[in-house]
């Protein structure tokens, strides 16, 4: 049985529609048997149970978060100000009313899921709150559920304290699930599931470890490489940035497209480099056309430091990438360039060439042998990343054009992401 388990995550549930709509196109929704969620994920889990992909749609794009936090004029605020303004309610909410009251956020649930159809679903439903009355956790299955609390038990798990006022049902106090299991893959396995895809949206919560994984025969993680922003922010270019990143993750996850911060129509070209660049990159590693090492990928030191941040890096999103192709993500991530477009490799590269185009040069001694110490601390103080980045480029490709000794691999040590990123620019000649 096929189990899709939605994590909390407030106002980053809209990754999770995301997610929904590419198993959507993919043809593995309508092999979904259960549905469970935490918080918001209580909420979208309801949706895919409902089977109601436009409805969803519609909440979060018209989900008026001023109102539930007391914010004048909400929709024509900017990111940042919705950001500020929330805090600073939020926080004289929790001072003097112990909490904002969710009535809101209720009558939302009530105006869009719809319970009946919930309850005649293949699909079996359960969400996860927390009931502080008595002090335990609740596993929370549909049909424990009396008719009418469907609602209620999303509104309750998603009740995050103390930001949010506890929601009562029948005289006992709740609050959010993700207190207990922000990620309930262990209910999901309760009740049958021995297939899991399970969306973790990053949040601050419990994630616990999994009780009985010999009954698991396959679970995939769908989580995001971006940050999905601040839990309680509605924001509705953020909302369409993550459903964006949620289903192209998902989309990458079954094979659909490459990449992994990025994505990349699948091509063989995906290694990151044309021939004429694979050429350039050879004759500095292999001495395959000036009989001598302009720069050797076997330093330890720079290659002991550039595989902890590859390392690191493929932690997060989706694939794991060749060292080529994190040097051009990198890049692409450094100069801001758009994550929920669908690139070639050729395509991406322009959007670098076209940011650093923008960038004005850096300017610095030139006698560079003599004052590496100094130049060091130089560039350290160089707070705009992109900047270092074009100046590491902009001496590689020199140094290439002039067929010499790459003087700034003796930066390279303290400068390991620019050095890597900087070469790959100057091989695609981008600056």
């Amino acid at each position: 049985m096929l189990a899709l388990v939605l994590g909390g995550g407030g106002a980053k549930g809209a990754y999770e529609i995301g997610v929904w709509r590419a198993l959507i196109e993919l043809d593995i929704d309508s092999k979904i048997d259960i549905a469970v969620g935490t918080s918001i994920g209580s909420l979208n889990a309801a949706f895919v149970a409902q089977r109601d992909y436009d409805k969803a749609i519609e909440m979060w794009k018209k989900f008026d978060a001023g109102k539930l936090l007391h914010v004048d004029n909400y929709k024509a605020l900017d990111e940042k100000q919705k950001t500020i303004s929330s805090m600073q309610n939020v926080t004289k909410d929790i001072l003097y009313e112990g909490g904002v009251e969710l009535t809101e956020y209720l009558e939302t649930v009530k105006k869009y899921i719809d319970e009946n159809l919930v309850r005649k679903s293949k699909i079996r439903y359960a969400a996860v709150t927390v009931d502080i009355t008595n002090q335990k956790p609740v596993e929370k299955l549909l049909k424990d559920m009396k008719k009418g609390q469907l609602a209620e038990y999303i509104t309750a798990s998603s009740s995050l304290a103390p930001a949010l006022k506890p929601h009562e049902i029948e005289g006992v106090k709740h609050i959010d699930g993700g207190f207990f299991d922000v990620l309930p893959i262990n209910l999901a396995v309760k009740m049958g599931a021995d297939e899991v895809i399970a969306v973790d949206l990053n949040a601050t919560g419990r994630i616990r470890k999994i009780e009985q994984p010999d009954k698991i025969k396959d679970i995939k993680y769908i989580r995001s490489y971006w940050n999905l922003g601040n839990v309680l922010v509605f924001d509705e270019q953020r909302v369409h940035r993550n459903m964006m990143l949620g289903y192209l993750d998902t989309m990458k996850l079954y094979g659909a497209f490459d990449g992994n911060a990025y994505t990349f129509i699948k091509s063989s070209n995906n290694k990151g480099l044309n021939a004429s660049a694979k050429a350039k990159y050879d004759a500095l590693q292999l001495e395959k056309s000036s009989g001598r090492k302009l720069f050797a990928l076997a330093d330890k030191i720079i290659e002991r430091h550039w595989n902890i941040l590859v390392t690191e890096r493929n932690k997060y999103g989706i694939q794991k990438t060749n060292d080529i192709l994190a040097c051009a993500e990198m890049a692409a991530e450094v100069l801001e360039i758009d994550p929920t477009k669908i690139y070639t490799i050729d395509g991406l590269n322009q959007r670098i060439k076209e940011e650093l185009a923008k960038l004005e040069e850096a300017s610095f001694p030139t006698i560079k042998n003599e004052l590496i110490q100094q130049l060091s601390k130089d560039i350290a103080t160089i707070t705009d990343e992109k900047q270092r980045i074009k100046y590491f480029a902009t001496e590689i490709a020199n140094d290439i054009k002039e067929n010499r000794e790459l003087w700034v691999q003796k930066l390279a040590p303290l400068f390991v992401k620019e050095f890597y990123v900087g070469l790959y620019i100057a091989v695609n000649d981008l600056v």
